[in-house]
């Protein structure tokens, strides 16, 4: 499943910078090693860049990079 605001906000709030979090990791689908930007905008939404979170459990996450996902954005985690 894709990761919702919820997640988003704790990690936010958990975070010692409030605007920005980089995501490092490695791509469920090719096994590349890739990073996703997240911003948090003062309106209240988030910008993704990069790739695309996923929830596999309540506090587990895993992702897909931008490309794998362009090529097939039915993937799942």
């Amino acid at each position: 499943m894709l990761i919702n605001l919820e997640a988003l906000d704790q990690m936010f709030m958990d975070s010692p910078a409030p605007s920005h979090l980089t995501y490092d990791g490695r791509c469920r689908s090719c096994g590349q090693e890739f990073r996703i930007e997240i911003d948090h905008h003062i309106s209240g939404g988030y910008g993704l860049a990069g790739g695309v979170l996923y929830m596999q459990e309540a506090d587990k996450l895993t992702a897909i990079c931008e490309a794998c996902y362009r090529s097939n954005p039915e993937l799942e985690a």
